[in-house]
């Protein structure tokens, strides 16, 4: 498969007859799942489920982050009617942040270890499921989070979650095994060297100090893989979900940890959920941020804001 494989079905169906031919581009990781099967797949199912749509369905395999956010810009230019993210939240939040604001709408192939935001949106795991949402799929529109002038589609943090990212990527982009498993004992040694410090919290009026281990900013319910850490978070309701959790002990802290992933957070004491449209986090020192999964550096004042529908979606 090569990287500027295309595959175009031209049949038309009764039905389809007289309506506009689509312009679809997916764009594969080549990281996510097997990269050159991945891409295979997708074409496979391109022919089983689109036989009866016409238009141009391309496949692009993406040779770094910069060719993807390139490729997804150059699609939205020529106002292709949809791209799709082929791979992990990192990826998502390559081409959703090109997408927005534009007319372009973004499907996602769900291949990496998380894949937050296609829960929310309810895309299935299998390929040719997902990319059945172009024949019985809706599009949507949902809001964005801001934070550093950059995107980001289901959480974001300055907490223990953003620690466990940057660790997390050290793991694969060493060759590590991928998926949720080496997550574990990933967080298993954050959370035991973990020393919060203090931060100052404001939103609309109201203020939050305290030494949350873990400072979350969520637009969808969960960081993917099924621990949900936003039980009340939806990406359309024009708010975003401030989840605050203080360390309590070890056995108080696994039980929560149990909850994250039963999804039933929101009975623990131990956690606080603010909504609102705009939030500042002040911490004592620069550090680091997690913006859907992928960190950097930041200064200690961090703001997070919420573009309300600026990003159209297939759905289901």
């Amino acid at each position: 498969m090569s990287a500027g494989f295309q595959w175009e079905e031209e049949a038309l169906t009764p039905r389809d007859k007289g309506e506009r031919a689509l312009k679809v581009r997916f764009i594969v990781n080549p990281k996510a799942g097997t990269g050159e099967n991945l891409a295979a797949a997708i074409m496979d199912s391109i022919r089983a489920e689109l036989t009866g749509l016409r238009g141009l369905f391309e496949i692009k395999v993406s040779k770094s982050r910069h060719d993807a956010l390139r490729l997804s810009k150059e699609a939205a230019d020529k106002e292709y009617d949809a791209v799709f993210a082929c791979g992990g939240d990192g990826t998502v939040n390559i081409i959703g942040s090109a997408l927005v604001g534009t007319n372009t709408v973004m499907g996602i192939i769900p291949a990496g270890s998380g894949n937050g935001l296609a829960h929310a949106l309810g895309i299935p795991q299998k390929v040719q499921g997902a990319v059945s949402v172009l024949n019985c799929g809706r599009i949507l529109k949902m809001d964005v989070g801001t934070a550093c002038e950059k995107y980001f589609f289901s959480t974001a943090g300055v907490g223990l979650d953003a620690v466990v990212s940057k660790e997390y990527g050290k793991w694969t982009g060493s060759g590590g095994r991928r998926g949720v498993l080496p997550y574990l004992p990933i967080v298993l040694k954050e959370y035991l060297m973990s020393r919060p410090e203090c931060v100052t919290v404001r939103w609309d009026d109201d203020v939050f100090m305290g030494h949350p281990l873990i400072l979350t900013v969520a637009n969808t319910r969960e960081y993917g893989g099924g621990a949900v850490i936003a039980p009340e978070a939806e990406p359309f309701d024009g708010l975003l979900d401030v989840c605050l959790i203080e360390k309590a002990g070890w056995l108080k802290d696994a039980t929560l940890a149990m909850r994250i992933f039963r999804g039933n957070l929101a009975a623990s004491k131990q956690y606080r959920n603010i909504k609102t449209k705009a939030v500042t986090v002040v911490r004592g020192s620069a550090g680091l941020i997690q913006l859907d999964g992928e960190t950097f550096a930041t200064e200690a004042k961090v703001s997070f804001g919420l573009l309300p529908q600026a990003l159209r979606v297939w759905a289901f």
